[in-house]
C-alpha cells in the first residue's frame, strides 16, 4: 500500500503490488475493488493518489493488465472510469499527483522533470520544478500559503515550492522520505521506510512518532485545507495566509503586505464565490485593478499598518461541522495612485480542512 485517502467518507487504498484500489467504509467494511482491469481501462504498479473536484486521480506506471504505461488513471468518486492522463514525456514512472490551482501536480520517481503541472483534461502545461535539490518525488502536499510540500525520496529531504515560481523556499533533511504532510500547527509530518516524524521547524528538530514502514500521508475525516492565491494584485497589494485554515486553528490569520504609507490600515473583503477571472474596476476608478470576490460576506477592517502590513485575525473555532467550508477573500487598501483611492490585491481562496 502506498496511499489511502477519504472520498466522501469511503476510505480507498493504492496497492502497488496487486494492482488494485479497494475500498472501504469507516467502519472497515470492503465496498468494492477497482481493478487490475475495469470497465474503460486496466491499472499496473499504482502509486499515490490525489482528490479533487469529486474525482479521484490514480497514478499508474505499468503496461501490466493491459495498462497504459505512464499515466494518471482518474475515476468519479462511486468508482466510475473517468479518463487517463499519459504523462509520457513529461512524467516517467510518475509516483504522486496532487490538485493544484485548477490543474494537476504529478511528480515522478525517474523523470527528468521533477514535478510537471497538467489541466484536469490531461494536456501537459510545462515543468512546475525541476532541480536537482530533489529526486524521486515520492508525495506532494499542500503547504501554507498556497504552495506546495514535496519528499524527495533519494534526495533524502522535504521541501516548500514556492506556488508562482516553482522555486524552493525551504527545507530540511529527512532521510528517504516519502509521506509529507503539514500539521494544524504548521509543523511536518514524515515518513520513510522505518517511522513517522514530527518536524519542528521553530526548532529544526525530527521526533519519531510511530515506528515500522510508512509512506503517504493524507487527512481522514474531513476535506484538507487549502489557502489558494489566484489573480494579481495592483499597486504591488499581496494577500497570502498565515498557515493552512484548520479546524481550531485560533492564530489563524490573513496578511496584507506592500500596503501604502497612506494606508492606516487594510481591508478585507470576504464572499462566498471566487471570481477567477475577476472583474476589471477600472470603471470604479480602479485603473489596473481586479476584483476576485463575490462580496456577499462584507468588507473588514484588519490591523494598523506596521512596515507596509496589515494582519486580518480569522480564528477558527473547534467544529468539525466547519471542514469542507469555502470561502475567498481580497485585500483593500488605501492609495494616491488611484481615482477612487483604493487599491486590491490578489485573491485568496480558503477550504477550511482538518
Amino acid at each position: 500500500m502506498v496511499s489511502a485517502i477519504d472520498v466522501g467518507g469511503a476510505i480507498w487504498i493504492s496497492e502497488q503490488t496487486t494492482d488494485r484500489v479497494p475500498r472501504y467504509d469507516a467502519a472497515g467494511n470492503m465496498l468494492g475493488t477497482i481493478g487490475p482491469p475495469f470497465s474503460g481501462g486496466e491499472l499496473d504498479n499504482i502509486r499515490g493518489m490525489g482528490l479533487g473536484n469529486g474525482l479521484v486521480y490514480v497514478t499508474d506506471a505499468g503496461t501490466a493488465n493491459g495498462a497504459a504505461g505512464d499515466a494518471v488513471v482518474v475515476f468519479d468518486a462511486a468508482g466510475n472510469f473517468v479518463q487517463t492522463i499519459n504523462t509520457t514525456g513529461a512524467v516517467a514512472s510518475p509516483f504522486s499527483v496532487m490538485p493544484f490551482q485548477g490543474d494537476l501536480l504529478v511528480g515522478g520517481s525517474s523523470n527528468a522533470n521533477d514535478i510537471h503541472r497538467f489541466t484536469t483534461a490531461g494536456t501537459p502545461v510545462g515543468i512546475f520544478h525541476n532541480s536537482t535539490a530533489i529526486r524521486f518525488v515520492h508525495q506532494i502536499a499542500p503547504a501554507t500559503g498556497g504552495n506546495v510540500w514535496c519528499a524527495g525520496f533519494t534526495t533524502g529531504g522535504i521541501s516548500k515550492i514556492d506556488a508562482a515560481t516553482g522555486a524552493i523556499l525551504q527545507s530540511f533533511p529527512a532521510a528517504g522520505a516519502r509521506g509529507v504532510y503539514e500539521l494544524g500547527n504548521g509543523n511536518m509530518v514524515w515518513t520513510n521506510g522505518t517511522a513517522a516524524w514530527v518536524h519542528d521547524l521553530a526548532t529544526a528538530t525530527s521526533t519519531q512518532v510511530v515506528t515500522g514502514i510508512c509512506y503517504h500521508r493524507n487527512v481522514f475525516g474531513g476535506a484538507p485545507a487549502a489557502a489558494t492565491p489566484y489573480g494579481a494584485g495592483c499597486q504591488g497589494l499581496a494577500l497570502a495566509s498565515g498557515g493552512l485554515p484548520r479546524v481550531g486553528r485560533a492564530g489563524f490569520n490573513l496578511r496584507l503586505d506592500n500596503v501604502a504609507a497612506a494606508s492606516p490600515l487594510g481591508l478585507f473583503a470576504f464572499g462566498s464565490s471566487a471570481l477567477d477571472p475577476g472583474i476589471d474596476l477600472t470603471l470604479l476608478g480602479m485603473a489596473g485593478c481586479t476584483g476576485y470576490v463575490s462580496l456577499d460576506i462584507g468588507v473588514f477592517s484588519g490591523g494598523l499598518t506596521a512596515a507596509g502590513t496589515s494582519l486580518f485575525a480569522l480564528p477558527i473555532p473547534n467544529n468539525s461541522a466547519l471542514a469542507g467550508v469555502t470561502l475567498a477573500t481580497q485585500g483593500i487598501a488605501f492609495t494616491s495612485a488611484t481615482s477612487l483611492g483604493l487599491a486590491a490585491s490578489n485573491g485568496l481562496s480558503l477550504t477550511i480542512g482538518c
